[in-house]
């Protein structure tokens, strides 16, 4: 059902009707997206390529329901390679614990 709501947006949208039809943006879902980078951080699940199919299937069919960012990370860790998931793994570990590390000085910085 929302397929087809999201497929009726974009035909609305193309043709540039007076209705303003939501972005694609109203269609991502949070929970789903947040379910899939806890997936994607897991650098056994992403080696062993044991990433549970419903990732893959549902960003393939349903790719409007996550953002263009986390599809990108799904591609980098699961069509691209074992040392190239490995490597992107490891980019996303260190930009997350960089930016704690970033809050934790702004932290210490207002004390």
């Amino acid at each position: 059902l929302i397929s087809a709501f999201h497929s009726i947006c974009s035909y609305l949208r193309d043709a540039e009707v007076e209705y303003a039809p939501p972005d694609d943006d109203a269609f991502h879902c949070g929970a789903l997206t947040g379910s899939l980078l806890r997936q994607l951080s897991d650098p056994l699940a992403v080696c062993t390529g044991s990433v549970p199919p419903w990732c893959t299937r549902l960003a393939g069919s349903c790719r409007f329901l996550f953002p263009h960012s986390v599809r990108r990370i799904l591609h980098h860790s699961c069509n691209l390679g074992l040392s190239r998931a490995l490597h992107h793994v490891q980019q996303r570990a260190l930009a997350q614990h960089a930016s704690s590390m970033e809050a934790q000085r702004r932290l210490e910085a207002e004390v």
